[in-house]
């Protein structure tokens, strides 16, 4: 199956979660994710700030714990910039957001963060497969991101669903370290 067949395929999934399907896969990931993520050997997070719509896995309750558990690491989020190339901005609690042509919040001002202080970086993804690559939304800001981040930072995607056989890779995926879902965590090397 081509990559705009399975994006049409997960995002019917996600779709036909229920509220409750949806909010308890939700609890079962950040769980996971808060006793996965090593706090103090963080510094800097990228966290992407989800599209409410698409029942994107929400990241507020990551900015929260770390707000109130470890006030010295820095949350840093995407805002998209020409030619489908990410700038990343560190946020603070009164930072203010609008929403971009996509439907995705993204700061109105704040302070450039540069990619290469990073030590993790919270990725979303429509599905993902065995070897960590990862279904995006088709537009390569993450892979072109990803790519160009130091590779010992950890990346970890947020997934409904488990992983599936087979995604087909292009020159230009970067695969994920890890992936969190309702069930696993999936560790990749």
């Amino acid at each position: 199956m081509d990559k705009k067949a399975l994006r049409r395929e997960f995002r019917s999934k996600r779709d036909h979660l229920s509220s409750r399907e949806f909010v308890q896969a939700n609890q079962q990931i950040w769980t996971r994710l808060k006793n996965l993520i090593k706090w103090e050997s963080i510094s800097a997070i990228h966290i992407y700030l989800p599209i409410p719509q698409s029942k994107e896995i929400p990241t507020e309750p990551l900015v929260k714990h770390v707000r109130k558990h470890y006030p010295e690491i820095t949350l840093v989020v995407p805002k998209v910039a020409e030619h489908f190339q990410l700038e990343h901005f560190q946020i603070y609690a009164k930072t203010k957001f609008d929403f971009n042509a996509w439907g995705i919040p993204e700061p109105l001002s704040g302070q450039s963060f540069p990619i290469d202080q990073l030590d993790l970086a919270i990725v979303p993804l429509l599905a993902f497969d065995h070897q960590g690559h990862r279904l995006g939304y088709g537009k390569g800001f993450y892979d072109r991101f990803l790519a160009e981040c130091s590779p010992d930072m950890q990346t970890i995607g947020l997934s409904l669903f488990p992983p599936i056989q087979d995604i087909p890779v292009e020159s230009t995926d970067v695969p994920l370290t890890t992936v969190v879902t309702p069930d696993k965590v999936f560790q990749f090397s």
